[in-house]
């Protein structure tokens, strides 16, 4: 559709669905809409990046404890063979 002058005319719809439900979550995300309106880019950002390395973070700490914890394990282990070694030349030397 086009104007008399040639240009052209936009018509917009009214957005289908928007009931009580996307009222509570207007209502419930204002807080934190009014906090970043607050905040610069650079500020949006720091909090974007904090948010995604909290998970990251947590993740990583639990794998690199449980690799500690594994290599305890293999540190005893060793230590128990080499006992085991000992027990077996004895055993050895008894029976001879």
């Amino acid at each position: 559709m086009t104007t008399p002058e040639g240009g052209r005319v936009t018509t917009t719809r009214p957005r289908e669905g928007r009931g009580r439900r996307a009222r509570w979550g207007a209502s419930a995300f204002a807080p934190g809409r009014r906090v970043l309106a607050a905040f610069g880019l650079v500020q949006k950002f720091a909090v974007v990046l904090i948010i995604l390395m909290l998970p990251i973070g947590f993740i990583s700490w639990g794998y690199v404890s449980g690799q500690a914890s594994d290599r305890r394990f293999t540190e005893d282990e060793i230590a128990g063979a080499k006992i085991l070694l000992a027990t077996v030349d004895l055993l050895v030397v008894a029976v001879e």
